[in-house]
């Protein structure tokens, strides 16, 4: 199962799939959890997604 949640400094939540993004980066932060930084050019703002991964 993975989950996760997407970090932005914009007050209302912005659908992910409708976004252009560029400069996408997965970092892996330790067995369960990662990051995924982007550019969301759109908005023009550097945006990440935190999330963790249940291994079943």
């Amino acid at each position: 199962t993975i989950s996760g949640n997407e970090i932005t400094m914009l007050d209302t939540p912005v659908s992910f799939g409708t976004n252009n993004i560029k400069f996408p980066s997965v970092t892996l932060l330790d067995e369960n959890n990662f990051l995924i930084g982007y550019q969301d050019t759109t908005v023009n703002q550097s945006k990440a997604i935190v999330g963790s991964i249940t291994w079943e």
